[in-house]
């Protein structure tokens, strides 16, 4: 082989060699620009099996109030302190790779012109909406320029999902963002955990169905029901129709102290695992079968996964 075509081989591995660093650099460079739009906002992963998403509260979608605002104060230093002021709503919108479990958490307070108060009607009572459905409302106090946390449990969809607040009924003093919101998906095949404590009645999953959805539980751990009695798994002891108010009981054909499940008026007796159809639409809840006026003194809890299918 000629000098010629060994230089001209070298050549050629070189500048392959520089175009691949100069891919990189430009790649690294764009990671430098702060967070991408919401509607465009990467995940990062926060768990095995999760992905985690923020929205920054300037950039919402819509908004409406009947007050002020939305405002903002110091928007270049921090963008995620908003407010409105009285009655309205402000939308957000975030898209999702997959339909799945949502949580979603934020720092709020009702909004106070020019005060901090203490007084609690000076709070306001604010609603979530997921996609048109509603996660439940929450309370949000008046701060001190800080905010507290709250947390709403949904179900979102595939594509984009929109995101409601709505101060409308109830206390309505406005709405301060002091924080991004943000969103954590947990696809639905990989189900939801929670504890389910055996001194409490119905207990929501912060998950809901549609009639005819396929929900599959498995529980474990004990409880104690009955202090002259040993502690039961979730399947619970003998059926609670053969003791004494039985009618007391939420499921009396279920065993005593076994793990029971509502979803709008109907009930299921889940045990240790169970895979049920929902005869119902609405919120999945569930508690120990034990008489509500005897709850107290019960001890223990059930650890609970939950998967939905479509």
């Amino acid at each position: 082989m000629s000098k010629r075509a060994i230089y001209g081989g070298i050549s050629l591995v070189f500048a392959i060699l520089g175009f691949a660093a100069l891919g990189l650099l430009v790649s690294y460079i764009s990671t430098l620009d702060g967070d991408p739009a919401p509607h465009s906002n990467p995940p990062s992963s926060t768990a095995e099996s999760s992905l985690s998403y923020s929205l920054e509260p300037l950039k919402y979608a819509a908004a409406q109030w009947d007050g002020y605002g939305p405002g903002y104060d110091g928007a270049i230093n921090n963008p995620s302190q908003v407010w409105m002021s009285k009655r309205g709503f402000i939308v957000f919108s975030v898209s999702l790779p997959q339909e799945g479990l949502v949580t979603v958490r934020t720092r709020l307070s009702s909004e106070m012109l020019n005060s901090v108060s203490a007084n609690p009607q000076d709070s306001s009572d604010v609603t979530l909406y997921l996609n048109g459905e509603s996660l439940g409302s929450k309370r949000v106090v008046p701060d001190d320029s800080v905010g507290q946390e709250y947390v709403w449990n949904g179900q979102a969809i595939s594509g984009t999902n929109a995101l409601k607040f709505v101060v409308e009924s109830g206390l309505a003093n406005g709405l301060v963002f002091y924080d991004r919101v943000r969103i954590t998906l947990t696809p639905e095949s990989q189900g939801k955990s929670v504890t389910v404590n055996s001194t409490q009645s119905w207990q929501e999953t912060g998950l809901r169905v549609k009639q005819g959805d396929s929900i599959t539980v498995d529980a474990k751990g004990s409880v104690t029901w009955d202090e002259s009695l040993p502690a039961v798994g979730p399947e619970g002891g003998y059926a609670a129709n053969t003791v004494a108010n039985a009618s007391d009981f939420p499921m009396p054909e279920a065993g005593c102290g076994s793990l029971v499940m509502r979803i709008g008026q109907s009930k299921y007796a889940v045990g240790r695992r169970a895979t049920i159809q929902s005869r119902d639409s609405g919120a999945i809840e569930l508690m120990v079968n034990d008489r509500l006026q005897y709850l107290g003194n019960n001890h223990g809890a059930f650890t609970v996964n939950i998967r939905i299918g479509r």
